[in-house]
């Protein structure tokens, strides 16, 4: 909040993820963030180009499904030029980390991301590098989505490790395996004082949204 997404824009950049959704911890209701109407009528006034994510603590099929139905709901009627991401990184939902615990993470992204591309959209699944990347050790869904989930959805990863620029050694090998790449939670902005989250994008994602 706070924030005018033309600041963005004014500032040289092309496009915004926003946040469409979060499922609560408290009492694991789902709902809309409060922003995302007006960030996304402020976005399409200033001409970016618009993502979108859902912060998903699903730990069943059942939830993911129903997640699944709140993010096609919250964004009917509305123009991505990206993809719409499952942020998939709450340690709230899986208190242990290994093999049975990733098959059972894996099922469940599937249930929420198949129903999302079945509705037309593009997909994709966003996570840190410590969780998702086979390079980090012990990332504990790694094999499961490089050999899986990665190969049918889009991928977004995150690593900010020392603030990791895109040319950085530990993060070269991103362009060839994940469409877009968050290396800081530390961007600043003319016009406002908070910190944003930036990334690079190695897809031409409006290109490839219009077959949606």
């Amino acid at each position: 909040a706070g924030i005018s997404l033309q600041s963005i824009k004014d500032a040289g950049f092309d496009y915004v993820i926003l946040r469409i959704g979060i499922r609560l911890k408290a009492d694991n209701t789902i709902r809309a963030d409060y922003q995302f109407e007006t960030f996304y009528k402020q976005a399409r006034e200033a001409g970016l180009d618009v993502g979108g994510y859902f912060y998903s603590r699903a730990k069943s099929e059942a939830e993911a499904i129903e997640e699944a139905n709140k993010i096609i709901e919250y964004t009917k009627g509305k123009k991505f030029e990206y993809p719409i991401y499952v942020d998939f990184e709450d340690s709230y939902t899986w208190p242990t980390r290994n093999s049975t615990t990733a098959t059972k993470a894996t099922t469940i992204c599937y249930a929420l991301m198949d129903k999302l591309a079945d509705a037309g959209y593009l997909v994709g699944l966003y996570g840190y590098a410590g969780w998702f990347d086979d390079n980090y050790s012990g990332s504990w869904m790694a094999s499961k989505l490089n050999n899986d989930i990665g190969k049918k959805y889009e991928f977004w990863i995150a690593s900010y490790f020392e603030n990791m620029k895109p040319e950085n050694d530990k993060s070269k090998n991103y362009k060839n395996k994940y469409g877009m790449y968050q290396y800081t939670s530390s961007k600043k902005i003319s016009g406002w004082s908070g910190s944003l989250d930036h990334n690079v994008c190695y897809k031409d994602y409006p290109s490839i949204v219009k077959q949606y």
